[in-house]
């Protein structure tokens, strides 16, 4: 989910709208002149973000990767690996 950005004002006048928003767990960025200058996050989700982010540098944990980063499949000429493992199984 995108975070939504909203201008100060636009906060100021819709708030509990916003805060709805992030009770349903979105994130909500505020801008000053196009500039973000806040952060509303839902509660508890800091100390998961940081937890997540100490499982990354343990390396016990990876991110999903985005489609760009995903690897290109490999066409083999033949049978499917799934094939093979069968007619071993069978033998």
């Amino acid at each position: 989910m995108r975070p939504k950005h909203v201008t100060a004002t636009e906060l100021k006048n819709r708030l509990g709208t916003y805060l709805d928003c992030v009770s349903r767990g979105q994130t909500v960025i505020v801008t000053d002149r196009g500039r973000p200058v806040a952060r509303i996050i839902p509660e508890g989700a800091a100390e998961s973000e940081s937890l997540l982010e100490r499982l990354i540098a343990k390396g016990l944990v990876r991110r999903r990767p985005t489609p760009g980063q995903l690897p290109k499949r490999i066409r083999s000429r033949g049978k499917n690996a799934s094939d093979v493992i069968v007619e071993e199984r069978r033998r």
